[in-house]
This record gives C-alpha cells, structure tokens and sequence, in this order.
C-alpha cells in the first residue's frame, strides 16, 4: 500500500507540473495570437483573445497593457483606461502605460488628467515622439498653447522625413497653437 500510495503521488506531482507548462504554453499562444490579430488591426478579436489570456494569468501586467492597446484601437477608451491603470498598480514606471492612460484619457476628453498621464510617459522616456505629440494634444485641449508648442517645436527638431505624416500633422498642430497664442504671422511661416 505504501509504494502504491507513492506512485500515485509521483504520477499527481508529474501530471500537475506538466499541466502548469501546458497552461504556459496555452498562456504564450494566446498573447501571440493575440498580438497577430492586433498588428493585423482586428482590435475586435485581439480582445476577445487577450480575455481568455486575461483569466489564465489576471495578474500579469504585459496582458493588461495589451488589453489597453487593443482597447484603445478599439475606440474604447473606458476600458483602456481601466487596464492602463491596472498595470500602473504592478509597475508605476511604466511609461507605456502612462502614455495609454494618457491617450485614453485625450479620447475621452479628460484634458487635465491627459496631461498628468502623458507628462509621467514623457519624464520616463522624453526622447519618443508620439508622447510628445499628444502631450501637445493634452495641453492644447486645456488650453496651455505655449506648452502645446513648445511639445510640437520638439517633435519637428527631431522629425527628419519633411513629408510624413508624423511632420505635417505636428507642424499644422503648431500652427494652430500659434494662431491661438495671437502669432498667425509666425504660424504662416
């Protein structure tokens, strides 16, 4: 009774921690199927996929901020929002979160807590350019037309490629801020 009572132990130790890697594993194909359908735009199903990665593992903070993503190109910011914080509660320096927070909060027309989210993003990392971008958005939406510009300005001083889209929409974002700061001859130029 003994040796069969160790056995059976043996084969439970071996089955659950054989479950525990096909769990990873399943885990693992669903943040990559997951992403596919993101990178392909198909927010919809990235979602939907994320979910499911979501119940095996709600701790993980790389779901929550894929949730974010995928909810944000989604046109739901609610609920990118939701999950954006949720990874700031496991990593608050997160600058990719701040950022989704802060996007989030831009398409939903929180100005001002727009601007704390972004502003976070950007003392973390204040080399990446989209932050600054809607950092500009954000102040601009409050009003602030001297911190919008002064966030379109750095982005055009880093922006080589004259005819991207990146460039021509922040250098009309600048123009806008100039012309409301009462400088429509400078925004001409």
């Amino acid at each position: 009774l003994g040796v069969f009572l160790a056995i059976v132990l043996v084969a439970l130790v071996i089955l659950w921690g054989g479950r525990g890697q096909n769990d990873e594993a399943q885990f693992g194909r669903l943040m990559s199927s997951g992403k596919t359908y993101y990178e392909k735009g198909d927010s919809g199903r990235a979602i939907d996929v994320f979910q499911h990665a979501l119940a095996m593992n709600p701790a993980n903070p790389d779901i929550h901020l894929n949730l974010a993503n995928a909810f944000l190109l989604n046109n739901q910011p609610q609920q990118a929002a939701t999950h954006a914080a949720e990874v700031l509660r496991a990593e608050p320096g997160s600058a990719a979160a701040h950022y989704l927070l802060g996007c989030a909060r831009l398409r939903l027309g929180d100005y001002t807590n727009a601007v704390k989210a972004l502003q976070e993003a950007k003392d973390i990392d204040p080399t990446v350019n989209p932050v600054s971008y809607q950092l500009g958005r954000a102040f601009a939406g409050v009003g602030q037309w001297n911190d919008a510009e002064r966030n379109f300005r750095e982005i055009l001083e880093f922006e080589t490629n004259h005819v991207s889209p990146v460039y021509l929409s922040t250098h009309y974002q600048l123009g806008q801020s100039l012309i409301r700061q009462g400088r429509s001859d400078e925004a001409q130029r």
